[in-house]
């Protein structure tokens, strides 16, 4: 078998590496196999390199196994900040972000983070960073 070139092992990687990480099942595969590995006998950082991971993650993951067997190593939820926003108010927005500022009184085009942290001020009594509207929008594009 000829060895794949390397613009074409890239773009391999990174399909593969993409593919990985929108399924929870697929990143408990790929922790599984790489406490495998490590169980039978390679370091983790060498299967953290051949994996393209961190070998602390690597690390961690060996120890959840270690902990709690392959339940281990499926998803947890993360704790972060609670939004402020109320699930209510953030159906209310989702059709304001998906169409023009017009409709909802504004002279702009265009949402933009600044026009959506005032919006959401005046419209909610909410105070978001500039930064967090930006990915509000961000967000509603996809």
């Amino acid at each position: 078998m000829r060895r794949l070139q390397p613009p074409i092992e890239n773009a391999l990687r990174a399909a593969v590496v993409s593919a990985l990480h929108r399924s929870g099942e697929m990143r408990f595969m790929h922790r599984l196999d790489a406490v495998l590995l490590v169980s039978l006998g390679h370091s983790c950082y060498e299967v953290a390199r051949w994996f393209g991971e961190n070998a602390r993650s690597v690390e961690r993951w060996v120890h959840a196994y270690e902990l709690h067997g392959p339940d281990g190593l499926h998803e947890h939820p993360h704790a972060g900040r609670p939004t402020q926003l109320t699930p209510q108010q953030s159906q209310h927005l989702a059709p304001e972000l998906a169409g023009e500022p017009g409709a909802s009184g504004y002279p702009q085009l265009r949402w933009s983070g600044k026009l959506l942290a005032r919006h959401v001020e005046l419209k909610y009594g909410v105070h978001l960073s500039l930064r967090h509207c930006q990915r509000l929008l961000r967000d509603a594009k996809d």
